[in-house]
């Protein structure tokens, strides 16, 4: 499920940046909770693509210069605990084919989720190319009867070298909401947002002139093979 979430995403992105004329502009994600995972699966799919015409879906991956992870469940987490929160979230709110559709991207939440492994196991070969937050809450949240931390920081934050890491003081929900500048964590997250917005473009034009070099040269190669296959044949005849 998180897969074809993952494919969609790419797809409209891709769409919306062709439309816009905005194929060469950097790319800065900002991802709260599963979105956090739904963002490394795309990453992931988009960093594969090999294909000339996957070219425009390739370039999500190859655009991309920063990710701030809110409250992202790297690790996994809790599914009992998230499958009440969904519910009480959702429930009365969306359509049950929605709601059904979360019950299983929280499957994906087990710690020895397969699902999970995979996508963490495909980001790491790839998550030093990009500038990158993450971030947990420091409120717990009510569920139920209790008070509990949705994603607490050892889940949150898993240490990987070049990362930043900070606290919210603000609920799971709460954490990406931000009503004015004296709101929890906005100074950081939006002080490390135009830092990202100035330095991005330079990398990531070189990045896609990269790109754009590899395409050139396998298509030369490719034509070159071409001509010595059709050569070899005739000298066979």
């Amino acid at each position: 499920m998180l897969h074809q979430h993952a494919q969609t995403l790419l797809a409209n992105l891709s769409a919306e940046r062709q439309s816009e004329e905005a194929t060469d502009h950097p790319i800065i994600w900002v991802a709260h909770s599963l979105g956090g995972l739904l963002v490394k699966r795309a990453l992931n799919l988009s960093d594969d693509l090999e294909s000339k015409y996957a070219d425009d879906l390739r370039n999500i991956a190859v655009s991309t210069y920063g990710i701030i992870f809110l409250g992202t469940p790297h690790t996994g987490a809790d599914p009992a605990k998230w499958g009440i929160m969904v519910e009480k979230m959702v429930s009365a709110l969306m359509p049950q084919r929605v709601v059904h559709t979360e019950s299983q991207l929280v499957k994906t939440l087990q710690t020895n989720n397969e699902t999970l492994q995979n996508i963490n196991l495909k980001f790491l070969e790839i998550y030093d190319k990009y500038r990158i937050d993450m971030v947990h809450e420091n409120i717990p949240t009510s569920v139920g009867t209790t008070k509990t931390l949705i994603v607490d920081q050892i889940q949150a934050s898993p240490p990987l070298k070049g990362v930043i890491y900070y606290g919210i003081e603000a609920t799971h929900s709460g954490m990406c909401k931000f009503d004015n500048k004296n709101s929890p964590g906005y100074s950081n997250v939006a002080g490390h947002i135009k830092g990202w917005v100035e330095t991005a473009p330079p990398v990531i034009h070189a990045r896609q002139e990269e790109e754009r070099q590899k395409r050139i040269h396998d298509l030369e190669k490719a034509r070159n093979d071409l001509q010595w296959g059709f050569v070899s044949f005739l000298d066979a005849s």
